[in-house]
């Protein structure tokens, strides 16, 4: 426009759109490095020329695009046919963060299939992906449009969480506020004063990298890589999908094995046994959604007249039976809460935003404290002091004493049902060797033998009750004499065993204190 026979960058983006493109900021930025030789800025006619066709030939996707494509790809096409079926499509565009329904992929798949063979060959995966992003950037532009409400043609972090919710994600404002600085504190950006402030042309840039971080805070995601890197033992970046529980159960996930199980077959999709730490962050999208799911179904229960709301009452009900319980270093904070938020009762937009509150609450006190509560807290730290004082490096333990400490707490072997697990624990401490752990390492080992040590005696229990058969209250009176007199470790010494059965049995009696004797030897 101003006729130097050069192009600049302003003008290259509005002649784009002239022309009816309009590819991601990121890709221009990524073909412009390799074709303004001179590196001014601005394009010759010819350079515009080579510009275009790269955009041609990369077809709206960057170089990282495209190998993330190739690999995805090979992923749902573990036996190297070369194709994959309609689920597999479906599978892949999940794994790249596009959600849609089968009746959605297979109207696409029609589309695209070129030989009507009902398989996918990778040009045609391509084409699948880039009709999914062309029809996501429409409606993208319309909740823009929508979500713009004051006309300044770019979204602010507020209004830009009221637009992820509306293209069907459960934002965290946090996340929003630290890729929205991300992409304002790209190269591109240099030497430019912007807000973070989303134009609508960079939002493709935003959308992408939410998903690459799978709606992850960068505190979660470096929690994760620390957790992921603590059971690589060949420092390969990967771990055996057989450990994935103890990575979950680090990072402060309380899932069962089947749970794991499930959400592993779901990422492992080519069965290689192996998974890194992307792997893991789609796991726990895949593990949210599932949440999410879980938490609308409870919600719709309760929901007796469609209303869309239920009361305070029936939330703090739903949130136990959720098992999303409050703990002791939140119960102040949530009951002040509850009194002003749940006031009028929640609607389902407002439950799952809270219970996802509380499920991120609990993980993050199970990776800080173990979630145990102050008091248990306290009495760690000073056994943790006790034995950090015995080494050499100030406010850490070695790994040998976490094993002996472990061994007191497991007077006897236990339940062979738990054994495979306690050996798996056990192990992982002696890998670790002569390596030590700082305080909140140590909280959240002692908190994977406490719940062993919680489920043991659960077992234990079930199964003298089976044998005893004491009815149900006598069981409930007896642990109420039990609680009255046992120690600070939950344990009951056998002079005080003695008093307490002597009341009842005459002790003077050989044969009685031969049972009792017997009994506390098994």
């Amino acid at each position: 426009t101003d006729e130097s026979g050069q192009i600049s960058s302003d003008e290259l983006g509005q002649l784009l759109k002239d022309v009816g493109v309009s590819p991601q900021p990121k890709l221009i930025e990524e073909v412009m490095l390799k074709v303004d030789l001179d590196q001014s800025g601005d394009l010759s006619f010819d350079e515009f020329v080579m510009l275009m066709q790269m955009l041609l030939d990369a077809g709206g996707f960057t170089e990282e695009e495209q190998l993330e494509l190739q690999t995805v790809f090979r992923r749902f096409d573990p036996n190297e046919n070369g194709h994959i079926a309609a689920e597999g499509l479906a599978g892949a565009l999940g794994w790249l963060g596009y959600q849609l329904n089968i009746k959605d992929v297979r109207a696409i798949l029609a589309e695209v299939d070129s030989n009507g063979n009902e398989f996918m060959e990778f040009e045609e995966f391509v084409m699948a992906v880039q009709k999914v992003r062309s029809q996501q950037r429409k409606v993208m532009k319309q909740v823009f449009e929508e979500q713009d409400t004051d006309n300044s043609g770019s979204l602010s972090t507020v209004e830009l969480e009221h637009a992820m919710k509306v293209l069907g994600y459960e934002p965290d404002p946090v996340v929003i506020a630290e890729v929205a600085q991300e992409i304002c504190d790209e190269p591109r950006f240099r030497g430019i004063k912007r807000t973070v402030d989303m134009r609508f042309e960079d939002m493709l840039d935003f959308l992408e990298l939410y998903r690459k971080r799978e709606g992850l805070t960068s505190t979660e995601c470096r929690e994760l890589e620390e957790a992921v890197r603590r059971y690589d033992f060949d420092d390969s970046g990967c771990i055996r999908a057989g450990d994935a529980g103890k990575v979950l159960r680090w990072y402060g996930h309380r899932l069962d094995p089947d749970a794991v199980g499930r959400l592993i077959l779901k990422v492992d999709v080519d069965r290689s046994g192996i998974l890194s730490v992307p792997d893991f962050r789609k796991l726990l999208r895949m593990e949210l959604e599932d949440s999410i799911k879980a938490w609308t179904d409870a919600f719709k229960t309760l929901d007796y007249s469609a209303s869309g709301e239920i009361s305070s009452q029936q939330a703090e009900h739903l949130f136990q039976e959720l098992q999303l319980p409050v703990s002791a270093c939140t119960e102040q904070r949530f009951v002040f809460g509850l009194a002003s938020a749940f006031r009028r009762g929640l609607n389902l937009q407002s439950f799952v935003k809270t219970c996802n509150k509380k499920r991120k609450d609990r993980m993050s006190e199970l990776r800080d404290y173990g979630a145990f509560s102050t008091a248990e807290i306290a009495k760690y730290q000073e056994v943790f002091d006790t034995y950090a004082e015995m080494h050499d490096t100030p406010g850490f333990m070695a790994y040998f004493q976490v094993r002996q400490l472990v061994q007191g707490m497991f007077l006897t072997a236990p339940n062979e049902t738990l054994k495979p697990q306690f050996g798996e624990l056990m192990k992982d401490i002696e890998r670790r060797g002569s390596g030590t752990l700082n305080f909140k390492d140590f909280l959240r080992v002692m908190r994977q033998f406490v719940e062993l040590q919680v489920q043991d005696r659960s077992i234990r229990e079930r199964h003298a009750i089976e044998e005893t058969h004491f009815s149900k209250q006598e069981v409930e009176d007896f642990r109420e004499l039990f609680k009255k007199h046992e120690d600070d470790q939950e344990l009951l010494h056998f002079p005080e065993l003695r008093r307490l059965v002597g009341s009842v049995l005459p002790l003077s009696d050989q044969r009685n204190m031969s049972v009792l004797l017997a009994a506390c030897h098994e």
